[in-house]
């Protein structure tokens, strides 16, 4: 089963195929970007701004719907809008989160057109 669904892009892309690698080159960078953002906040113990990386990356996640990283960010987001986020947990999410990114752009490597 794939780690994404890029109907939506497609669909908003339309026959632009310049558009539609853009569109995946911003994801990997900004989804990269993120999860460097939020290790550094994890090292500086700012859980809140680590939830607002955790959060920036959500949204991006959604245009190509996925679900696992998806599920993941926004345990962290949640749980560090209510202080519930400890650090050994942030880590651990953030691994996870790590691993399944770079899966998943692996994946998306072959849907460039």
């Amino acid at each position: 089963m794939k780690r994404y669904n890029l109907d939506l892009l497609k669909e908003q892309c339309g026959d632009d195929k310049g558009f539609f690698n853009e569109m995946l080159d911003i994801f990997v960078r900004s989804t990269m970007e993120g999860i460097t953002e939020m290790e550094v906040a994890l090292k500086k113990n700012d859980i809140k701004m680590l939830g607002h990386y955790a959060h920036k990356i959500v949204s991006p996640c959604r245009h190509i719907e996925a679900k696992n990283l998806i599920t993941l960010l926004k345990e962290m987001e949640t749980s560090a809008d209510k202080n519930e986020l400890t650090s050994e947990r942030a880590s651990f999410l953030i691994e996870k989160v790590k691993t399944e990114a770079s899966d998943l752009i692996g994946d998306l490597k072959g849907e460039y057109v």
